[in-house]
C-alpha cells in the first residue's frame, strides 16, 4: 500500500489583503499575507503525479479549511478529486474545521433533500474505510475553539467499538492532534495517555496526526507515529512568547511493504516569506 499523507491545508476560497482585520487581529491578519494553499497543494500533487497509478490511499489530518463554510469545503474537495480521481479519501477533522459547515459541504448531508434529524450538527466525525484489507480509521479528537483538542468518554467508547469491529485486521489510526509532548512545541492531547493505553492492546500499526504544521517521525504506544508537514504555514518559537509565521509546505508518503511501514518526508518548500510575528 502507498499512502499520501497531507495536512493543515487551513483553506478559504480567497486570501489576500481585503481579509485584513482593521482592529490588529494579528492571526488574521497574517492569514491574509498568505497565498491561497492550493498553489502549495497543487504543487504537491504534482509532484507526486508520476506515482498516480500506485498511490492506494491519500489521508489529509485535519485543520481542511480555516473556519469554512459549507462553500469552502465543496470547493476544497471538488479540487482534491479533480487531482487524484477515485482514489480513497480520508480525512479527520481539526481544531480549526466546522463540523457543521463539513457535514453540509463535504458529506452533502442537510442538501437536495438529504436532511435527516440532527444530521447537520456538531458531533464529532469518525470513520472507518476499508483499503486493501487495513482498516483505516478516522477519528476525530477535534472541538472549535479549543486548540489543544478534546477527548471525552463518548469518543473513546467510539473507538473501542471500532478497534472491536475491526480485531484482527491491521488498522492505521488517522486523527489531528498529536498525543506525544516531544512532538511540537505546542501542547498534546491532554486525554492522550488514555488513548495511548486503548491503541496498546489494537491491531493499530501506524499513527497519522497534523495540528504541529512540522514534521515529526517517532514512536508512540510502540508504533510508527508520523507528523506531516503543512500545506499552509508553520511557527516557530523565537522566545519571549513570540512566534514567527511563514509560508513553508511538504506532505509525507509511506510504503508498506510486508508489514514493514517505510515514510519519505517530502523536501520541505519554503520560499523565505515571513508572514507575521506574533506574541500569544
Amino acid at each position: 500500500m502507498y499512502i499520501l499523507h497531507l495536512s493543515d491545508i487551513h483553506y478559504r476560497r480567497e486570501f489576500g489583503k481585503e481579509f485584513r482585520n482593521a482592529n490588529g487581529d494579528g492571526y488574521q491578519n497574517m492569514l491574509s499575507a498568505m497565498q491561497n494553499p492550493t498553489v502549495f497543494l497543487d504543487e504537491c500533487l504534482d509532484r507526486v503525479a508520476g506515482d498516480r497509478e500506485t498511490v492506494d490511499l491519500v489521508v489529509v489530518t485535519g485543520d481542511l479549511t480555516e473556519d469554512g463554510n459549507a462553500e469552502d469545503y465543496r470547493s476544497l474537495k471538488h479540487h482534491i478529486r479533480e487531482r487524484i480521481g477515485d482514489v480513497p479519501l480520508v480525512v479527520t477533522l481539526g481544531n480549526h474545521d466546522n463540523k457543521q459547515s463539513f457535514r453540509e459541504g463535504w458529506l452533502k448531508e442537510g442538501t437536495d433533500g438529504e436532511r435527516t434529524a440532527g444530521s447537520c450538527d456538531s458531533r464529532p466525525y469518525h470513520q472507518v474505510e476499508w483499503v486493501d484489507g487495513t482498516a483505516v480509521i478516522s477519528f476525530d479528537t477535534s472541538a472549535q475553539g479549543v486548540p489543544d483538542g478534546r477527548l471525552d468518554e463518548e469518543r473513546l467508547n467510539w473507538l473501542r467499538t471500532a478497534l472491536k469491529e475491526v480485531g484482527n485486521h491491521p488498522a492505521i489510526l488517522v486523527t489531528h492532534h498529536h498525543l506525544l509532548c516531544e512532538q511540537g512545541q505546542i501542547p498534546p492531547l491532554p486525554e492522550s495517555g488514555r488513548l495511548l493505553e486503548l491503541i496498546g492492546d489494537s491491531g493499530i500499526f501506524l499513527i497519522l496526526c497534523g495540528h504541529t504544521h512540522h514534521h515529526y517521525a517517532g514512536l508512540a504506544a510502540g508504533r510508527p507515529c508520523h507528523i506531516a508537514d503543512s500545506l499552509s504555514f508553520c511557527g516557530d518559537n523565537v522566545g519571549g512568547g513570540k512566534v514567527r509565521f511563514q509560508e513553508k509546505y511538504g506532505y509525507n508518503s509511506y510504503r508498506i511493504e510486508e508489514g514493514m511501514v517505510r515514510m519519505s518526508r517530502s523536501e520541505t518548500f519554503a520560499n523565505g516569506r515571513i508572514l507575521g510575528t506574533l506574541t500569544f
